[in-house]
């Protein structure tokens, strides 16, 4: 999770404030393996587009590393 956290740009803090989890809660879940709902399990993996296979086998399949690109280009374009 702190991967895709710092892959965002995000500091804990601004996850804390985007996902409405402690910041010690974050921290807990990064540094310590500390688990979390399902819930907030599947808002994370939809703020950080990644998917079950990524969890799974650790690794971005091409498509989904094709949508980040894209992802990343229209968040770009949009704040142009």
């Amino acid at each position: 999770m702190r991967e895709a956290r710092k892959n965002k740009e995000l500091t804990q803090q601004e996850l804390s404030d985007l996902s409405h989890v402690s910041v010690k809660q974050i921290a807990n879940i990064e540094n310590k393996g500390q688990h979390l709902s399902v819930q907030i399990f599947l808002e994370l993996m939809s703020r950080y587009h990644i998917s079950m296979e990524q969890i799974l086998h650790g690794k971005a399949t091409e498509r989904m590393q094709f949508e980040t690109l894209l992802d990343t280009r229209t968040d770009s374009v949009g704040r142009n």
